[in-house]
């Protein structure tokens, strides 16, 4: 007969991607990164402050934390990621439990002036706090979440 011309079936590509559990640590680490300079407190006059409060602050040891779970990400080493997420949580709980005994002491310690009172009244946590704690319990989700 003649020639046959055979047409090659079509190749499937792996897709490459990054799994659920991926997203969620390098979420949770970014976020966390993140948080460390979002402001945490604002003082009248002197303005807000983050959690990083140029590098003396707990910041700084978030950020390494947050380092040390992109990696464990990376390395697919996921129930690592409990303990830089439960380290990370624990820092951030008692700092603000910290903090928000320290605004409580210098309230009560400026009742009676108004000027003082009206300055201790107006210091307040910002949302900082939140986005923290969302990048520490996105950490714990990747932990929990089932693989693709």
């Amino acid at each position: 007969m003649g020639n046959v011309t055979t047409v090659p079936a079509p190749v499937q590509s792996k897709q490459i991607g990054l799994s659920k559990k991926q997203i969620l640590g390098y979420a949770g680490a970014a976020i966390l990164i993140v948080g460390v300079f979002m402001p945490v407190v604002s003082i009248p006059i002197y303005g807000s402050i983050t959690y990083y409060n140029n590098g003396t602050g707990d910041g700084l040891i978030i950020i390494i934390l947050a380092a040390i779970s992109a990696a464990i990400t990376f390395y697919k080493k996921y129930p690592g990621l409990l303990l830089t997420a439960g380290a990370s949580l624990l820092i951030i709980a008692y700092d603000f439990l910290n903090l928000q005994s320290k605004i409580s002491d210098l309230t009560n310690q400026l009742q009676g002036n108004i000027f003082g009172n009206a300055i201790a009244q107006a210091v307040q946590m910002q949302w900082g706090w939140a986005v923290l704690v969302i990048g520490a319990l996105l950490l714990v989700a990747a932990v929990l979440i089932k693989e693709d």
